[in-house]
């Protein structure tokens, strides 16, 4: 009796197991493929569906409500000041990120805007107003040279000195990695009655002419535009009282404005400026002059002429022309100044002055170097 009892209760817990197969099927768990669909697999698919449904839930309750902190960045902070250690070019520069950068060749009139491809780093030119009037202050206390000397500039042709005016060979002083750091002057040169200098750059008797500039067909002809050295030099700030004055076209590419650091960012230290000073100096060309206190601060150089040797490029440099002597060409009076370099190598173009050129020429022989040493 109890045998027939629960063999008709087995049926029909299966039946209704069937039926809930069936809903199952049309409900909107996943379809199993390819699996044996007996009951009793069916049965034992939906227990693990409900037994993974329940870990499911379990773990979502677990979960927070709360949303993830991102990256632990702190959103009220402000952006950290960059220090960019560009030692062996410029100084240290800190860069102000307030700062707007300026789009090269757009006038914004705006003054203290900084250009991040500007090659002088952190530093950029005063405005226009400033400079005027700096450049009016400089002009009352420009110094008066007087010279016995000058240099003639012939056409196509020397440079013919005119007066009692000592020529020495002189070298620029490196250190072990070629950063030129001084000058020696090698020795002074017996020179002749008239004395002419190569300008060509093809004389066999260095520095003298030998008219090599005839058989060279030499074009001698300036270039260079006699525009006041105040009026076309920029000027940069630095520290309280203190700027630099650049004059890039006058550079001779002697190599003297950062051997320490960058002149444009040491102006802006008072630990500093006598460094930029001393390199200022050393500026053969006299690109750049330091100012202070409303006045030029330059060296006091005897009036002579110093035949320049680039130790660290093997070729001989510009002809140094110290302590304000004039140079003169037929149609130009030159302005007056206590630092010029003189084009001896005929490829500059700013004759009658160096711009670098002379580091295209061919590097000096053995025999040659020994004869510069």
């Amino acid at each position: 009796m109890n045998d027939t009892k629960n063999k008709t209760k087995n049926q029909v817990s299966l039946a209704e197991k069937e039926k809930e197969l069936e809903k199952l099927a049309q409900s909107e768990r996943p379809q199993v493929c390819s699996i044996n669909t007996s009951v009793r697999q069916k049965e034992h698919l939906l227990n693990v569906i409900d037994r993974e449904n329940e870990q499911i839930k379990q773990k979502l309750s677990n979960l927070s409500v709360e949303k993830p902190e991102v990256c632990s960045i702190d959103k009220n902070a402000t952006p950290q000041v960059c220090e960019i250690d560009t030692k062996g070019a410029p100084d240290v520069c800190e860069i102000n990120t307030s700062y707007k950068p300026t789009v090269p060749g757009i006038d914004t009139n705006t003054e203290g805007e900084i250009n991040i491809a500007d090659t002088y780093g952190i530093n950029v030119p005063v405005s226009e107003e400033e400079r005027r009037k700096l450049v009016e202050l400089l002009n009352k206390e420009e110094k008066k040279y007087t010279s016995k000397a000058t240099i003639r500039v012939i056409k196509n042709g020397p440079y013919i000195v005119e007066g009692d005016l000592p020529v020495y060979d002189g070298a620029i002083k490196i250190n072990e990695i070629g950063q030129s750091i001084g000058w020696d002057k090698v020795r002074k040169l017996k020179e002749p009655k008239v004395l002419a200098l190569c300008r060509c750059g093809h004389s066999k008797h260095m520095p003298f002419c030998d008219e090599s500039h005839l058989k060279e067909h030499f074009d001698g002809t300036c270039t260079a535009k006699n525009k006041p050295y105040n009026e076309a030099a920029d000027i940069y700030r630095g520290c309280p009282g203190v700027y630099l004055m650049d004059e890039e076209s006058l550079c001779a590419i002697v190599r003297f404005c950062d051997p320490h650091g960058s002149c444009w960012n040491l102006v802006k230290s008072d630990d500093t400026v006598d460094i930029a000073k001393e390199q200022t100096f050393n500026c053969a060309s006299g690109r750049l002059t330091l100012i202070k206190d409303n006045k030029k601060v330059e060296p006091e150089l005897e009036q002579e002429i110093e035949c320049i040797y680039d130790t660290e490029r093997d070729v001989l440099g510009p002809l140094w022309v110290k302590g304000g002597i004039p140079v003169k060409t037929d149609e130009t009076d030159y302005e007056v100044r206590n630092r010029q370099t003189l084009c001896r190598c005929g490829r500059s173009y700013n004759k009658p002055f160096c711009d670098g050129m002379h580091l295209t020429c061919p590097k000096l022989n053995e025999e040659e170097i020994e004869e510069n040493d």
